[in-house]
């Protein structure tokens, strides 16, 4: 069964936020990032969705940003 991700603008060539799994998954040219964040609610110091979804967007983007 696929999970359905919502597209995640400034993220690498093309990204998606999976919501379910909090989960970004993103790729530039030949390289791919997937970071998925665990834990329960109240490990995460700011719950919003949108603030976690940045964050994880934005260290994407320093991993893309850092390979050759």
């Amino acid at each position: 069964m696929a999970l359905q991700g919502v597209p995640l603008q400034g993220v690498g060539e093309l990204a998606a936020w999976q919501r379910d799994l909090h989960e970004v998954i993103a790729e530039r040219s030949d390289i791919l990032c997937d970071i998925a964040v665990m834990g329960t609610e109240g490990d995460f110091v700011d719950t919003s969705e949108y603030v976690l979804e940045d964050r994880i967007g934005n260290l994407c983007n320093k991993i893309l940003d850092a390979a050759p």
